[in-house]
């Protein structure tokens, strides 16, 4: 592979070497470690450093409507303790859209139903259709995405749940979605930015569906004081031998037909029987000053998009008992796309004490919009927000990965995301893997879970 550089004689004299090497440490990273673990492979995953100094509400992937199926389908099969994956609950509510004048509670059908009839987005009768129509929608989805496969991998079946087969008629989203009043679209559209992880081409009807009638079912809350989802995860690959490990001020390195990489600084080469790239490709090839590297791995044009992450902590005693549901927010509700100035908002018992709140704000950045822009734009909406603690919110800096984290979405073309399969070969010399996350970026973090399964198990057996 061009981009990859040969390293010297000496250097490979001083190779450590693992059966697979994971750059990036999101969702999907960690899965595919650990199905990797399970085929008794040796595995390591490399962080950049800030990524890994982020407090946990930082990397910890919003539980908004539940992930369906595919949250303790995962856990369950990588073998997740009981006790762990009892310590997310079912809650009925799954979000709140909120807007001006405006509060819809998502979550039950009837409850759904209800929320549009009593803010005015639809007569009874309309209302009922849609939400019905949508769960079905999303039933049917959860079918395909669960029997059909997520990625190029022709020696592999479906993920194998079973059951009855995927059920018949038209994919997508429902008739009755088209034709709901403009302000119903809004509302719908702002939960499609803040359910998934596409950075500019909508996702397909059939995501769509799958996402807004997840949310129909409910969301996933975390017990108090216990371990989310990225902690339970690292534990599992670390149980099968995985190990974990801070990097920057690396290149990407070629040694006996091995990938790998090289700290110039310490002379330092780690080598791997693969090197599967789970982060954003255009980031990672600006973080190593190789724009080239971005085309060799698979990144899109025109690139990569930052999803801002913003982090406050307020007085338990202060926050609303509203808010204490995931909100997903419309900050320009007049703007042309209703998709534009979406921000989603998580509230976590914080790190620091049990007294306190961690509030997480995120927002894509506009083609034309800076980080500070964007900042004072999700600052100013808080404040609007909870108006009457803004003395006593506090505003936690922290320096944003360049390169690693699930905040960082490719850009997807159009036509080329799921139900369509992802690729996941890169290149066989030497031997390099990228987990395609824009092929399944409107599915949200079960996308992520379950293209981290799909892809770990592709990849084990490709290798061997």
């Amino acid at each position: 592979m061009a981009a990859f550089r040969s390293v010297s004689v000496d250097a490979q004299s001083r190779a450590r070497r693992w059966d697979a090497i994971v750059l990036g440490s999101g969702v999907a990273s960690l899965v595919t470690a650990a199905r990797l673990g399970m085929r008794e492979l040796r595995v390591l995953i490399l962080e950049e450093p800030a990524c890994a100094e982020l407090p946990l509400c930082m990397r910890e992937p919003p539980l908004f409507s539940s992930p369906g199926d595919a949250f303790e389908t995962v856990l369950r099969e990588l073998r997740v303790a009981l006790i762990d994956r009892r310590r997310f609950s079912p809650r009925v509510l799954a979000h709140q859209v909120v807007g001006p004048g405006l509060r819809v509670d998502i979550g039950g059908l009837e409850q759904t139903a209800n929320e549009l009839v009593t803010w005015g987005f639809a007569k009874p009768n309309v209302a009922t259709a849609l939400i019905e129509s949508l769960d079905q929608a999303a039933q049917s989805e959860g079918d395909h995405l669960f029997q059909s496969p997520l990625v190029r991998a022709p020696r592999l079946l479906g993920l194998g749940r079973g059951g009855a087969p995927p059920r018949g008629g038209t994919r997508g989203l429902p008739p009755e979605v088209a034709a709901v009043d403009p302000n119903l679209g809004r509302l719908l559209a702002a939960q499609i930015r803040g359910l998934g992880n596409h950075a500019e081409a909508g996702p397909s009807s059939e995501s769509c569906a799958r996402r807004l009638g997840a949310g129909l079912q409910g969301g996933l809350t975390v017990k108090s004081g216990a371990p989310s989802l990225i902690p339970i995860l690292r534990r599992r690959v670390e149980a099968l031998y995985g190990e974990f490990r801070t990097v920057d001020d690396f290149q990407l390195v070629t040694a006996n037909g091995l990938p790998g990489i090289y700290h110039e600084e310490s002379k330092e080469l780690l080598l791997g029987g693969a090197l599967i790239i789970g982060c954003a490709p255009t980031p990672l090839a600006r973080a190593l000053g190789d724009e080239k590297l971005a085309r060799t791995l698979g990144a899109r044009t025109p690139g990569a998009h930052r999803r801002l992450a913003l982090h406050w902590r307020i007085p338990r005693t202060l926050l609303p008992e509203g808010l204490e549901s995931p909100l997903i927010a419309l900050t320009r509700p007049d703007a042309d796309d209703p998709q534009e100035g979406i921000v989603t908002l998580n509230v976590t018992t914080s790190e620091s004490g049990e007294d306190e709140y961690d509030l997480i704000a995120r927002t894509l950045l506009a083609a034309d919009e800076s980080e500070a822009d964007a900042d004072s734009r999700v600052s100013d909406w808080l404040h609007t927000l909870i108006p009457f603690a803004t003395e006593k919110i506090v505003r936690c800096q922290h320096v944003l990965p360049s390169w690693d984290g699930d905040d960082w979405l490719e850009a997807q073309p159009l036509g080329r995301e799921w139900p369509g399969e992802g690729h996941f070969r890169v290149g066989q010399r030497p031997p390099v893997y990228r987990l395609d996350r824009p092929a399944i970026a409107g599915l949200g973090l079960e996308g992520d879970l379950l293209l981290g399964w799909r892809a770990g198990d592709a990849i084990a057996e490709d290798m061997t």
